[in-house]
């Protein structure tokens, strides 16, 4: 039985108001939910909870937990010898809970979110037949067509204010950036509950005030950080100025004092609201403080100097970032901007709101609805209210559920938290959530982590207190190396400014994995550097002067993990309880992104370490992809020299560059396209063979046929069907098939015809705009497709991003290219958003000068904050994946740049983390811009030993003891190498001489003749048309094997195109007709009587329904079908309609050697037949089979043709019904006859 730790026991157990679990990681938080769900179902039913995950992976895994957990409750009360009359009804109370799980509310909020929606979506007037549109690629191709409709109004209109604004948010070749802008602010605002109330704020952000500081932006943001700022300096000032002057320092004094009286004049103007004064000011700030030098006499004083006037300096360094952002402006200038951007916002919402509207309204016609859509319309009927003010959903859910749980709080956004809220009860509280912030890595998800800040700082630690907050910071997970490691960088870094949360003794892990051994390794941290001048990440020189084309780093990484494995290093087994040398399976290699993916790959294989990387990106579709690509190019537009080229140096033509420069031809061609010289050098029929291939004319003649046709297949067919005619009549799929990584490529174009398939099944048409969504997904690095082509259980590496770690654990990790830079793309755009402060945008003046504007830069500068939080807590993440062994890599040389010595590396931390108090300034940490910048400077002052031992700054980590191994490491070469259970062995000099008997042993091996050689000439599969004429005799039991030679050998796969008998052509086939017949005969009503008439009726109706043309109705026999129902067996079926079969399908087995000659007669093998029965009629005492024969044949020929079909479909009859067949007919409609058969 699990021991739970007291605070843990408390998560389970207390309830009766609102509960929120931070739960530090490997803290154990899904088994304290589940045993929390446990205890609470004795007394309730599984089904009174909401559990809320946040993928369907995890909803799966906690239900499973779950029922393991009941089943394990119901094991241990049947195995008591006696049931008290309480345990009774604890196993019936259980075992009804173990039948109600599968009702049991444990999903992710999507999926609580469509059955909120099936159940009540008659209180917003929504259609409850709906489909998800999961593909977000589609979900753009729709928002392109809706925005390129709109925007085609607002030009024919002529509308100026748009023109303005297009202009504003797009460059001089294109108007995308309008486009971009709208969708970005789309999938922005429906993360909130009321979108469009946030929408319509935006422009209040630019009305100007009477007085300019009175303005949004100012009034709520800029000037109470800036007397923040100025407070700050001044206390430091004072202070400063009596140390100096205590040092004997009277020049530094004497400029503490002129700083002194800027920050007043500052104060005064601030208080008096100028802000031209103010600006006025606030100049002295703009740039940095001339300090006096130091004389030789003050050489002992210096140092204590220095420190003050560095404190000083980053003081005042903060003020100057403020001024050069938001004061550089003059006051009209300010309030110029500010008209054109509200008016500019003003028709931007207009526009907004049209796009959302017919965004919307296209979804509803197609009777589509995104994963927004969902939380939306949930969102609005638990928010619905009626004449009387009852609001029936919420009612029916606070009611239904007795508590809500919710896992992963702290990936929440706003929506999804104003929702569950509608769901719980709020008097008292009954939501219990759990989560640990410092795990918050979603926000470009929209995830809102000050959701969870905002109740950690505001609940109590008391079960009494309303709103109650329990911690877990016990870590079952990692050795103890690795929680004071993590515990020592984060308490210097994370912070409520850089992280929403205080990195304190409450967020501390705390070692809990008490079975592991004593000893311990370190971590380590490896920084590759290389004497080289050269400090491109291109080439670098090893120890012995050779040169590599990759990362120094990923060299130490790949030999680091060799010198693992090859040494024994070793693990602790939580399984056989001791310990083992590691493997390459217990090691995981965690990047931020997968940019250096594909030299991992490489530099491993070469290294013979054998690695799995589960979410790289889609590298192959730079061959087989692109090349499918560009032929659907040409099928749309051949007039495209690119893609043209690209097909046809690619394996499905075949051509060399000499080939491709002969079509090419000389200077006059230089005006046509390179489909237009294909084109003549084909009609020219002439070739240099110093040039060209003896087949160059065929290859080029056969594709350009090959491309006529795939157009003409374009216009006629659906795209699915064109791509994968192109895969059979090209090879391609099987060509790929044969290349290195095979089975990927041959997914990639299995999902490019999976992916037309659904493009088409959403209403999409057409090959331009298919190759438009392609090139869509991947513009938003999205792959095609991924199959798990690897064994689960295989001994390699795993290489896979931070946030598809996270949740996993791995005995070994490495975190690595620490110093790959953070992503900054959002800074480089017209536009940056903010949930608070709005929207802030470049504006273009008339003279074409792009200005950001004081909001823009507010917002930048919060975005900025923000995102450095969120990368700190991913470092967190991928710091507390590991279990035994942690290990980080980077590489100096990108993280120094110019500055290639280790040294200049150290003193540049060591600059950074000079302030003396436990936690980094921040000045000094939003400066980072990678994880190195975060763990160099707080790594370097706590070394007593190694590498960084200079820095050492003593009694600063007295409380937080860590050990880590620092070295500077410079890689060698990777030498030839084969995997490690593998040697090279010297092939033999000597010829061997092999004895007689071996001799004859592999003869006899080889020639040795396959035993059911006969078996491989056919199939296990055969239709009745294959292998009817072997049952011409009615004697079944003597029947004349087929020869196999001339018999049938194969099935052929059924191609699912359009009937022939529905194709209106000229001429009708006896097939089309043949087949037609047989229809009517199938769906002409025999409870009615039958005359012409009806027949015909009969006809139009299938004709209606689009399963006959009319040409083909007008061939039709309908006066021989109407004699079939006037013979005494039609006669007896009309009287009987109930007992008569149509059109009946049928499968059996039937022994092969009985069916070919070839066959060994000991040969257990069977033949699967299958075919179709056109009628029987059965009853008591009779089974009667009858058949329909269109030939234009005397009744002896057609009883010769089809006596073997008619016997088989017996035989198959009788295993059917169990009952042996009575009469055989055939109905020849030539003669209007019914042919008794034997």
């Amino acid at each position: 039985m699990v021991k739970f730790t007291d605070n843990q026991q408390k998560a389970i157990a207390h309830n009766g108001h609102n509960i929120l679990v931070s739960a530090s990681a490997g803290s154990g938080k899904t088994a304290v939910l589940v045993q929390r769900v446990i205890e609470e179902i004795q007394t309730i039913d599984v089904d009174q909870l909401l559990i809320v995950t946040f993928t369907r992976a995890a909803a799966q895994e906690m239900k499973e937990r779950i029922q393991r957990a009941i089943q394990n409750r119901i094991s241990a009360l049947q195995v008591k010898p006696k049931l008290s009359a309480t345990d009774k009804a604890q196993l019936h109370h259980d075992r009804r809970q173990l039948n109600r799980l599968n009702l049991a509310n444990i999903s992710t909020i999507h999926a609580f979110c469509e059955q909120v929606i099936h159940r009540f979506y008659y209180l917003i007037n929504m259609d409850p037949e709906f489909s998800i549109l999961e593909d977000s690629t589609q979900g753009t191709l729709f928002k392109q067509n809706v925005f390129a409709d709109l925007r085609e109004d607002y030009y024919n209109a002529d509308d100026l204010t748009f023109f303005k604004l297009t202009e504003n948010f797009s460059n001089d070749r294109d108007d995308q950036g309008l486009e971009d802008m709208i969708f970005n602010v789309y999938d922005y605002m429906r993360a909130f509950a009321d979108p469009s109330a946030w929408l319509a704020s935006l422009p209040e952000q630019y009305r100007n005030q009477h007085n300019i500081l009175d303005n949004a932006a100012f009034k709520t943001t800029i000037l109470p950080q800036l007397t923040s700022a100025l407070n700050t300096l001044t206390t430091t000032c004072q202070q400063a100025q009596l140390q100096f002057a205590q040092l004997g320092l009277d020049k530094q004094a004497q400029l503490i004092e002129q700083v002194s009286t800027n920050i007043a004049a500052i104060q005064a103007a601030l208080a008096a609201r100028n802000y031209q004064d103010l600006r006025t000011h606030l100049q002295f700030f703009g740039k940095k403080i001339t300090w006096p030098r130091y004389k030789k006499i003050e050489a002992e004083v210096e140092p204590d100097g220095r420190h003050l006037s560095q404190q000083i300096d980053v003081q005042v360094a903060e003020i100057t970032e403020l001024v050069g952002s938001y004061f550089i402006l003059s006051e009209d200038q300010l309030r110029d901007i500010n008209d054109q951007c509200q008016q500019l916002l003003t028709k931007f919402v207009e526009v907004m709101t049209s796009f959302s509207e017919n965004y919307q309204e296209l979804k509803r016609q197609r009777n589509l609805i995104d994963f927004s859509d969902l939380e939306h319309f949930a969102y609005d009927i638990l928010n619905y209210q009626d004449d009387q003010g009852q609001q029936p959903a919420r009612e029916f859910y606070q009611h239904k559920f007795s508590e809500v749980l919710i896992d992963e709080y702290q990936d929440i956004n706003p929506l999804q938290e104003s929702l569950l809220g509608l769901v719980a009860k709020t008097t008292p509280g009954n939501r219990f959530m759990v989560g640990d912030i410092k795990q918050s890595i979603y926000g470009f998800r929209m995830a809102d982590p000050t959701l969870f800040a905002h109740k950690y700082a505001t609940y109590g630690d008391d079960a009494k207190d309303s709103d109650e907050r329990i911690v877990l910071a016990e870590n079952f997970r990692s050795q103890q190396t690795i929680t004071d490691f993590v515990n020592y960088i984060f308490a210097q870094l994370m912070d409520q400014q850089l992280g929403d949360i205080s990195y304190d003794q409450n967020a501390y892990l705390r070692f809990g994995a008490s079975y592991y051994p004593a000893d311990q390794s370190p971590v380590e941290v490896l920084l590759t550097t290389s004497a080289s001048e050269d400090t491109s990440k291109d080439l670098a020189k090893t120890d012995d002067g050779q040169q590599f084309d990759v990362s120094p780093a990923i060299l130490t990484l790949a030999q680091r993990i060799a010198a693992m494995v090859k040494n024994q290093e070793k693990i602790y087994d939580n399984e056989t309880g001791e310990q083992r040398p590691i493997t390459y399976g217990d090691i995981a290699v965690l990047v931020s992104t997968r940019h250096a993916n594909l030299d991992i790959i490489d530099t491993f294989k070469k290294a013979a370490i054998p690695v799995i990387v589960n979410d790289t990106q889609n590298y192959f579709q730079t061959t087989e992809l692109r090349i499918m690509l560009a032929l659907l190019e040409l099928i749309d537009n051949p007039d495209q020299d690119i893609p043209l080229v690209a097909v046809l140096r690619s394996p499905i033509v075949g051509l060399d560059e000499n080939e491709l420069g002969f079509i090419r031809g000389n200077d006059s061609q230089k005006n046509q396209s390179f489909y237009e010289c294909l084109q003549q050098v084909n009609a020219a029929q002439s070739i240099d063979l110093e040039v060209c291939t003896p087949d160059f004319l065929e290859k080029i003649d056969r594709f350009l046929t090959s491309l006529e046709s795939y157009r003409d297949m374009a216009r006629a067919n659906q795209l699915a069907d064109l791509i994968w005619s192109i895969y059979n009549t090209t090879g391609f799929l099987d060509y790929v098939s044969g290349m290195p990584s095979g089975p990927q490529r041959s997914a990639n174009l299995q999902a490019l015809y999976d992916r037309a398939k659904q493009y088409e099944a959403n209403g999409f048409k057409g090959v331009f705009q298919f190759v438009r969504f392609i090139q869509q997904m991947q513009a938003n690095d999205k792959d095609l497709g991924q199959p798990n082509v690897t064994e689960e259980n295989l001994d390699a590496v795993q290489v896979m991003t931070i946030h598809k770690s996270k949740g996993l654990e791995f005995p070994v990790v490495f975190v690595f290219d620490l110093e790959h830079q953070f992503n900054t793309d959002a800074s480089r755009q017209k536009f940056a958003l903010n949930q608070q402060l709005g929207l802030g945008l470049d504006y273009l003046t008339d003279q074409r000068v792009l200005i950001p504007t004081v909001q823009k830069k507010l917002i930048q500068a919060v975005n900025h904050q923000m995102d450095l939080a969120e990368e700190l807590r991913l470092l967190y993440v991928a710091l507390t994946r590991a279990q035994q062994r942690l290990l980080l890599v980077a590489d100096l040389r990108d993280a120094t740049r110019s500055q290639n010595s280790p040294e200049a590396v150290m003193d540049r931390w060591a600059d950074l983390a000079s302030d003396s108090g436990l936690h980094l300034p921040l000045a000094a940490k939003l400066k980072a811009k990678s994880f190195l910048d975060f763990i160099g400077p707080a790594l370097i002052r706590g070394q007593k030993e190694g590498v960084f031992a200079d820095h050492y700054v003593g009694g600063l980590f007295d409380d937080l003891p860590h050990q880590v191994s620092a070295k500077f490491v410079k890689p060698t070469a990777l030498a030839p190498s084969t995997p490690a259970d593998t040697e090279i062995q010297t092939p033999p000099n000597q010829v061997i001489e092999l004895s007689p008997s071996f001799t004859q042993l592999i003869q006899r091996r080889f020639n040795q003749p396959y035993p059911n050689l006969a078996a491989t000439k056919t199939t296990a599969y055969q239709s009745v048309s294959d292998i009817k004429r072997q049952f011409d005799d009615p004697d079944l039991d003597t029947l004349a094997p087929l020869n196999l030679e001339n018999g049938p050998q194969a099935s052929s796969v059924a191609q699912l195109n359009e009937p022939e008998f529905l194709k209106d052509t000229s001429h009708i086939s006896a097939t089309q007709l043949g087949t037609a017949t047989h229809l009517i005969f199938q769906k002409v009503d025999l409870t009615q009587p039958l005359t012409l008439d009806s027949l015909k009726d009969t006809v139009q109706q299938l004709i209606a329904q689009g399963l006959l043309t009319q040409p083909l109705s007008q061939r039709l026999d309908l006066p021989g079908i109407l004699s079939f129902f006037n013979t005494d067996l039609g006669e007896k079926i009309c009287q009987h309609p109930q007992n008569f079969y149509r059109e009946v399908t049928f499968s059996m087995v039937y022994p092969a050697n009985q069916l070919f000659d070839e066959i060994d007669a000991n040969d257990p093998g069977n033949v699967l037949i299958h075919g179709m029965i056109d009628g029987y009629y059965r009853s008591d005492n009779e089974l009667i089979l009858v058949d329909y024969k269109t030939d234009h044949a005397d009744n002896q020929t057609i009883t010769t043709r089809y006596q073997g079909q008619l016997n088989l479909y017996a035989l198959a009859l009788a295993n059917i019904c169990q009952q042996k067949v009575s009469h055989k007919y055939l109905y020849a409609l030539h003669s209007q006859e019914l042919i008794p058969l034997k």
